[in-house]
């Protein structure tokens, strides 16, 4: 069913403000044998700005203000804009209300309400008039859309709450890199419990209380499992509070107070919502990128029953549930998976399969060539040929 060869290569057209996002999607669509553009508005400048900053960056919050200033730029850049295509794959609100005024077929890809956006760094309220505004001017983008795509089933959600057809809300997972080679479980001595998830003070979650009971839960399950090491990066303003907690509970010799690379038979502990999103005002609505790291690197996964995580497993292949705030259900899964070094291993090679299944490469290109088919015009729907004004840069030039 997902065999590259029934894959059609398009050519797709995405219009984004920000490379970074959309790297992985752009490196997908080129293995599969699409042909994916790029145009921002200023249409330069886009191999440095996909190399020059880390994925793990979060994205620069805007003014709802400076969005709207956007939309005056990218008619220009619509208008100017050299090549030709069959698909217009839109990622920003500015591109998307330039190409719902133009009356043309494009599909939406949305991670965050634009709104969402602007209180991400309190720079507007999203319950303001502002933002309130933006809310009403979006609903015209998403019902304009051919399409709509989203990347966890709450967002999803969102958008059909927001007046969106469900048939026209496609839900598509990120790609990600998995590879075919079998799963070499490194030995060690020690078994390293992985908590990146955990300290970040300002967060939708208590970080006191988060750590606290972190701590607590390793402290119950290293009692019967000397080999067990559990690596912490809080935030420096609760660093002091969290050692202090550690003596206290007689594991201070067994925490390592820095991140740590994650290995094939590790432990990984993914909180309810990851690290990257949980400053954002809509974190809740993202994917846990610890959860997803962590099958990657062949991890046993122990998991808060979240929305986050509940998006990269719905029905829990490969992980363990814990419920939130209930330290002694997270100590019981640690200490389960500290004993049974074969449930480790079943879990990391059952966690690379979850992948493979539902976020290869191969998997998300084909889901897209099925999205492009159902919006695309008929053949004899001739899409007019913009004049070549303006450098376009094939996706390729920027990876």
């Amino acid at each position: 069913m997902t065999d590259d060869s029934r894959i059609r290569p398009w050519s797709v057209l995405h219009a984004c403000d920000e490379v970074r996002p959309i790297a992985d999607l752009l490196e997908c669509q080129l293995s599969c044998g699409m042909r994916a553009y790029l145009l921002t508005m200023s249409g330069e400048g886009i191999s440095s700005a996909l190399t020059a900053t880390s994925a793990a960056e979060p994205l620069e919050a805007k003014s709802l203000l400076t969005a709207w200033s956007e939309v005056r730029h990218w008619r220009k850049a619509f208008d100017s804009a050299g090549t030709d295509y069959e698909i217009m794959h839109v990622h920003c609100f500015p591109a998307g209300m330039t190409a719902a005024r133009t009356g043309d077929s494009f599909v939406y890809d949305v991670r965050a309400f634009v709104e969402q956006l602007a209180t991400a760094s309190d720079l507007e309220h999203g319950s303001s008039w502002m933002g309130r505004s933006f809310r009403v001017a979006e609903h015209f983008v998403l019902t304009h859309a051919s399409a709509v795509v989203t990347h966890t089933p709450a967002m999803r959600e969102a958008a059909i709450k927001r007046g969106v057809r469900p048939e026209c809300v496609h839900m598509i997972p990120d790609p990600v890199e998995v590879t075919d080679a079998p799963l070499l479980v490194q030995e060690s001595e020690t078994i390293t419990v992985h908590a990146p998830d955990a300290g970040v003070v300002g967060a939708r979650v208590d970080a006191t209380s988060e750590v606290v009971n972190l701590l607590s839960a390793f402290r119950t399950a290293s009692e019967n499992h000397a080999s067990l090491r559990l690596a912490i990066a809080p935030d420096a303003s609760l660093l002091p509070l969290a050692k202090v907690s550690a003596e206290s509970l007689g594991i201070a010799d067994r925490v390592l107070w820095e991140s740590a690379p994650f290995r094939s038979g590790d432990i990984v502990v993914a909180g309810a919502i990851d690290r990257k999103h949980r400053l954002r005002s809509y974190a809740a609505l993202c994917a846990s990128e610890t959860c997803v790291q962590a099958m990657q690197s062949g991890c046993a996964v122990a998991a808060a029953d979240a929305a986050g995580n509940r998006a990269v497993s719905p029905n829990g292949e490969a992980l363990l549930w814990f419920t939130p705030d209930q330290p002694d259900a997270l100590a019981a899964k640690l200490s389960l998976l500290a004993t049974d070094r074969v449930l480790r291993a079943r879990m990391a090679d059952a966690g690379l399969k979850h992948l493979a299944a539902t976020r290869s490469q191969r998997v998300v290109g084909y889901a897209y060539d099925q999205l492009y088919r159902l919006v695309s015009r008929p053949s004899n729907d001739v899409r007019p040929k913009l004049p070549a004004v303006m450098a376009m840069k094939p996706a390729y030039g920027a990876l």
